[in-house]
């Protein structure tokens, strides 16, 4: 029990919204060694964790919760209550010893409302998905995720909420049957594996009530479920699954992409166990009777920001009977709570009693306007409760105008809706809502005792194009297809009424081809395929896909050819004209001009249905363009990239002629730099153009090396370093560039008080120490919110708690030996969502950064350990031997091993050369190009140790 619980103390502080199931799959990953081996836990316990499914997630949970109350007051008997008999003892004592410990040395509010894992979803309206976890809100900065399956790969930015405003959950849909998806997050690299399907048992199993995923090892409820099986071979539900007892059925319509698949609704509670037809083994029914938390008046108009549906009542909330084994009374204790979820607000605790038939339990709230998520929770005996998460407004009523909206015939969208909102507890949560053509919902924020917003929206019209290796994404307006691509493409379109089979391509007025549905879903999914078309629309430059609903002829597709010009010239009598020859279709053409050497102006753009386009009259004297053609989409709203385009189909050069660098302003001279005919421009002006440039992508599409061009600007850059703070938010680069400080000599500015503004601390950490270096003895709250607690403690009383985070020891050598795959693991295990810049978690995974990039040494590391030595000298002379504790609490051995010593006592030179510590500058002369290769491999690392050694630096230059 001490281990166990020192272990969930410790992943408590570490991991910010720690539950019972995290933690129990947690340490399903590890094996029985490393969980005896690194953290003490037995055999027994480590079985019980790993594989005590619902009973151990909710022992864990109430020992989170205990946890919770021991961080503020002293435990009591009271408090472990809850658990058997034959552990409270054992916890209290677990406790004590904790406390003496002092394991715990900072109390935290610990907050569910806040999921860091993702999970797989389905509704019947929107399909599978996955939700992804709100990272955005605990980093509090945008994250970049990267999802992966079947070969494909799409991305999705989601920025980080302002202050105040709600959570809105970000959902991925998962367009086609996978076995697996991989989900990486950006910053912290995190990686999430979901193993989905076993291709030997196709069968996917979701909760009815909450809609997540059931996976195979796990027990089913008994209740309803959703499943989605494989059906190439159209067959009925009866036919396709096995069932021993009575399960009602209703099939539904599959989401787009899942073509061959049967979905369903299944109830459960008269069913013992059910399995794919033919498949080796069962999914059994759990025989347990638990609680039940039923929302009621759930809301067909209405969802919150997370996805839920909204109910306008109170759930209903039964206990099970509870008999002994004859028959008589056996009375189980049961608390039942309501608690708001953001606030944490206790709404409601009522304690009862269990009865020999089903209990509903009277919550016995006043009919007082409520709105808002509320977990309800019911705790009995361990593995016997429920808990469900319910969005909630009291008395809400919602009326619809249109109950199922049509795409427009005019191809903008969809045809206009008015929602009606009204709540008979409070008349002030009244709204008129009128969803646009381009809308397909509307946020709603509920005035009441608080602020709650909900999301309305209507069943509507879609279109979808389904592409093999490509993700679906689905669109309340026409879809463009490649002409190329109609042989592998289908087109899928939900009408929301059953019976429509057919689509027509059309050239203007004249019919081409009629085009009969290969599948009809029993709610109105029609799925065409568009390889019937490839002969027919050969030879065209193009058509017009409709298909007829309400009545109307509503344009669903266009098809265009996918290269729309051999090639473009200008004008031999007019050079600001520019001619498209080969030109393949007669459709209206958008030409986005790039200019070569002004990548950061952006592109220009004019239009054409002639063949001939008007080049932008700002393009002249530009050099040189890349030319970027499209067919002007009349449907769908595009906005043009701002980088600087590589070569692909129609994408052209164009020569304008002789470059002029004569505009003036803040960019003047760097069109010069480019072509290699002048210096790169040192005028302080220049700076947030030179940062963004050396940080960009667009330096590598120039015919100069891209290292060149960062050695000019870094040595412009150097000229002017005092003035990058101020700078460098104005360049707004995606990332911080820690080498361009190291190769700008910004690593050596003096301490002092540099002009900057307030946002400079959510840029750069480093460059916000560096500027309030002078003053940082006094420890603002600046510090203490971006750096972490630990920058309190180095410059107050010279320790670092976390000094030895990021070291390469024998286990990392071991590590480094394993296959990828089993590293990946290993590694995931103490890779939490990164946090504050010196907090434990960022330091472990700047250090896996480091860890990862090993292979990429591009300098001497005998050399590189050589001045190692001479570095300690230097400081050991200069601060005593204190000066030495950073680095050898990250002494590793020799080789790459030694790579986080390296960079910390490189930072530390450098920042000692800008105190103008004797032999320093000398020194950090010489270590500067190893200090520069190492941000190349890791910049999180680099910029850390660089934050450390000016922190130490002011330490030891106070005392």
């Amino acid at each position: 029990m001490d281990e166990f619980i020192e272990l969930l103390a410790r992943r408590d502080a570490l991991v910010d919204g720690l539950d019972g199931r995290s933690f129990c799959q947690w340490i399903g990953g590890l094996s029985r060694a490393t969980a005896f081996a690194q953290y003490g836990l037995d055999a027994p316990t480590y079985r019980f964790l790993a594989e005590g499914r619902e009973i151990a997630e909710d022992l864990v949970d109430r020992c989170l919760d205990l946890l919770n109350r021991w961080a503020t007051s002293a435990a009591t008997q009271l408090d472990v209550s809850a658990f058997p008999s034959v552990m409270q003892k054992d916890l209290l004592r677990a406790l004590s010893e904790l406390g003496e410990k002092r394991i715990a040395l900072r109390s935290k509010p610990r907050t569910r409302k806040v999921e860091l894992v993702p999970r797989l979803i389905f509704h019947p309206a929107t399909g599978i998905s996955v939700r992804l976890p709100s990272l955005e809100v605990i980093t509090e900065s945008r994250v970049d995720w990267i999802i992966a399956a079947e070969g494909a790969t799409a991305r999705r930015t989601v920025e980080a909420p302002w202050p105040g405003d709600p959570v809105r959950t970000e959902y991925f849909p998962v367009a086609r049957p996978a076995k697996q998806i991989a989900l990486t997050a950006s910053p912290g690299d995190q990686t999430w594996i979901l193993n989905i399907l076993d291709p030997d048992d196709p069968l996917l199993v979701f909760d009815g009530s909450n809609g997540e995923w059931i996976p195979t090892r796990n027990t089913l409820p008994r209740s309803d479920i959703w499943i989605a099986v494989a059906n190439p071979d159209n067959l009925r539900i009866e036919d396709l699954l096995e069932v021993e007892g009575a399960a009602p059925q209703q099939v539904i319509d599959g989401p787009m992409g899942w073509t061959g698949w049967l979905f369903a609704k299944i109830s459960l509670s008269s069913v013992s166990k059910i399995r794919r037809r033919g498949a080796a083994s069962w999914r059994y029914v759990s025989s347990v009777n638990r609680p039940t938390i039923e929302p009621t008046r759930e809301s067909e108009w209405a969802r919150a920001l997370d996805g839920t549906p909204v109910s306008s009542e109170l759930p209903r909330i039964s206990l099970p009977a509870s008999v002994d084994r004859d028959g008589k009374n056996a009375s189980i204790d049961w608390t039942v709570t309501m608690i708001h979820a953001d606030s944490g607000e206790l709404i409601r605790e009522v304690k009862t009693r269990s009865e020999p038939f089903d209990k509903v339990v009277d919550l016995d709230l006043p009919s007082r306007p409520l709105a808002g998520t509320f977990d309800f929770t019911v705790t009995g005996p361990l593995g016997r409760g429920a808990s469900k998460r319910i969005a909630l407004v009291r008395g809400l009523e919602i009326d619809v105008e249109v109950p199922f909206r049509h795409m427009s015939k005019l191809g903008d969208g969809l045809v206009p809706a008015l929602i009606t909102i009204e709540n008979s507890l409070d008349s002030s949560a009244s709204h008129r809502v009128n969803l646009a053509s381009n809308e397909s919902s509307r946020v709603v924020q509920i005035q009441n005792e608080s602020d709650f917003r909900i999301v309305v929206a209507t069943p509507a019209m879609a279109v979808a194009k389904v592409t093999r290796g490509g993700y679906v994404v689905t669109s309340h307006s026409p879809v463009a297809i490649d002409l190329e691509d109609l042989a592998v493409t289908q087109l899928q379109v939900t009408f929301g009424f059953p019976g429509q089979s057919q689509l027509v391509a059309m050239k203007g007025e004249q019919l081409l081809q009629t085009v009969t549905a290969v599948a009809i879903g029993p709610l109105g999914t029609a799925t065409f395929n568009l390889s019937q078309l490839t002969e027919t629309l050969a030879g065209s430059a193009g058509a017009s896909l409709f298909v007829s609903a309400n009545g109307d002829r509503i344009p669903v597709g266009w098809v265009r050819p996918r290269q729309l010009a051999d090639a473009i010239e200008l004008d031999a009598e007019s050079p600001m004209q520019m001619n498209l020859v080969g030109l393949t279709t007669d459709l209206t053409l958008e030409a986005a001009f790039y200019p070569r050497y002004a990548p950061w102006s952006g592109p220009s753009v004019a239009k054409s249905n002639t063949g001939a386009v008007a080049v932008p009259l700002k393009l002249r004297g530009e050099g040189e363009a890349r030319v970027v053609l499209r067919i002007d989409d009349p449907w769908v709203r595009f906005e043009w990239p701002r980088e600087y385009p590589s070569r692909s189909v129609n994408i052209f050069d164009l020569d304008l002629g002789e470059l002029a660098d004569d505009r003036g302003g803040p960019d003047q001279g760097f069109r010069s730099w480019l072509t290699r005919r002048s210096d790169c421009p040192t005028d302080p002006s220049g700076l947030p153009l030179a940062i963004s440039l050396y940080a960009g992508r667009d330096i590598t599409k120039f015919r100069t090396s891209a290292e060149l061009l960062r050695n000019d600007l870094a040595r412009a850059i150097a000229d002017n370093r005092e003035f990058l703070p101020a700078a460098y938010p104005l360049s707004a680069v995606g990332a911080v560039p820690v080498d361009l400080f190291v190769a700008a000599d910004v690593v050596t500015l003096p301490p002092a008080g540099y002009p900057h503004g307030a946002d400079l601390w959510e840029s750069s950490a480093f460059l916000a120490v560096l500027a309030n270096s002078n003053s940082l003895s006094s420890v603002s709250d600046d510090v203490r919110r971006v750096l972490g607690e630990s920058a309190d403690r180095i410059l107050m009383e010279g320790t670092d708690p976390f000094a030895s985070r990021g070291r390469f020891g024998p286990n990392e050598e071991v590590i480094a030996r394993w296959p990828e795959d089993r590293i990946e693991t290993v590694w995931k295990s103490v890779n939490p969502v990164p946090g504050r810049t010196l907090d434990a978690g960022s330091r472990i995974i700047a250090a896996k950064q480091m860890f990862d990039q090993r292979w990429r040494i591009s300098f001497d590391m005998r050399e590189a350990s050589h001045l190692l030595q001479v570095v300690e000298t230097a400081l050991q002379r200069t601060f005593g031997d204190e000066a030495n504790a950073p680095m050898r609490a990250r002494a590793g051995s020799s080789g790459w091993c030694s790579l986080p010593t390296l960079t910390i006592s490189f930072a530390l030179i450098a920042r000692a050369a800008a105190r103008n510590v004797s032999g320093a500058s000398e020194l950090h002369e010489r270590t500067k190009p190893f200090l520069l290769g190492l941000a190349r491999m890791s910049s999180k690392l680099v910029e850390q140790d660089l934050i450390l050694a000016e922190l130490w630096m002011t330490r030891w230059s106070a005392e």
